[in-house]
């Protein structure tokens, strides 16, 4: 899908809580077919953000147009296109899946419910558990019913706040393919808010940085990462005689620190295929190669602030 037409539209936003400023001057961009990472430390002002674009607060300054329409003129016609999950979803527990999309559809005055409930348990991966109680779900189960909820309308943009938090690492690997078959089979916009860089860098292909309710840095996700150093760890067979072999050569300035599992490196992305393809001339078994990139290494990076609120 093309990014043409705006679907959020942010512009000098401002929020504050007596004394606190939580956001500031906020400005970003969300296009049509976009999966759009809202990224930021926590209390960075991003909840506050999504809860001034879903009307749940007013703005103290600034505007949030949606699909083109000021929010403040048009607050039922846009968000009738709008689904959420914010925080941990909250359903009945004693009802089943089922029961409980039943309750949203007739509020939501969704047409077809049956077949609109199917549907959306089939998409999240549910559709065997859709008559089990809520309260026999885990929470990866839950955080999914979530999303089911999200889309059960149709709606052209949904807000995802920090859905993968709480989730092992399965969980948010099956959150992370949930998100994209939203977007891709459904179409839908997404706006996803999280803390977690590397998240976003799986899942987003557009996103902004916000600190201390300010924009840091707005584009394209691997445009912005390539430009930031990271720290990789090569797992190798003889990490001994492999860091004799970079002392020798120009990768000694990369060279971190080494251990008898692993070589750390600080490189930049396009780096990382070069030394592979030394370790591997020189003869070296690579095991494992693990990038290591932190929220609050690239914020360092970015504002040269090394305390990150």
């Amino acid at each position: 899908m093309t990014n043409s037409e705006l679907f959020i539209e942010i512009d000098g936003l401002c929020k504050s809580y007596k004394q606190i400023k939580a956001v500031d001057h906020l400005s970003f961009k969300v296009f049509e077919g976009d999966i759009y990472g809202f990224l930021g430390p926590n209390g960075a002002g991003k909840s506050t953000t999504i809860r001034m674009i879903l009307s749940l607060i007013t703005p103290d300054e600034g505007t949030v147009k949606l699909f083109g329409k000021d929010l403040a003129y048009n607050r039922y016609q846009t968000l009738s296109q709008i689904g959420s999950l914010i925080e941990k979803p909250d359903f009945y527990k004693y009802l089943s899946a089922r029961e409980n999309l039943e309750i949203l559809g007739k509020i939501s005055n969704v047409r077809h419910l049956k077949k609109k409930i199917d549907e959306v348990l089939e998409l999240v991966g549910l559709f065997d558990r859709g008559n089990s109680k809520v309260k026999t779900y885990s929470q990866g189960m839950k955080q999914r019913l979530g999303i089911a909820q999200s889309i059960l309308h149709d709606p052209k943009l949904i807000v995802l706040d920090e859905p993968a938090n709480g989730l092992d690492p399965q969980g948010q690997k099956e959150m992370r393919e949930l998100i994209h078959a939203i977007n891709k089979e459904k179409g839908i916009t997404i706006l996803l808010s999280s803390h977690i860089l590397n998240e976003v860098e799986m899942t987003a292909n557009r996103m902004v940085i916000i600190n201390k309710g300010k924009n840091v840095v707005e584009g394209h996700v691997q445009d912005l990462l390539n430009e930031s150093d990271m720290n990789v760890s090569f797992f190798i067979n003889d990490t001994h005689l492999a860091q004799q072999k970079i002392k020798e050569s120009a990768w000694i300035d990369q060279l971190i620190e080494y251990d008898e599992y692993k070589l750390l490196f600080k490189l930049q992305h396009h780096q990382i295929a070069e030394l592979n393809r030394f370790m591997v001339n020189s003869d070296f078994e690579i095991n494992a190669i693990k990038p290591l990139r932190s929220l609050e290494d690239y914020f360092i990076k970015l504002t040269g602030d090394d305390h990150i609120n």
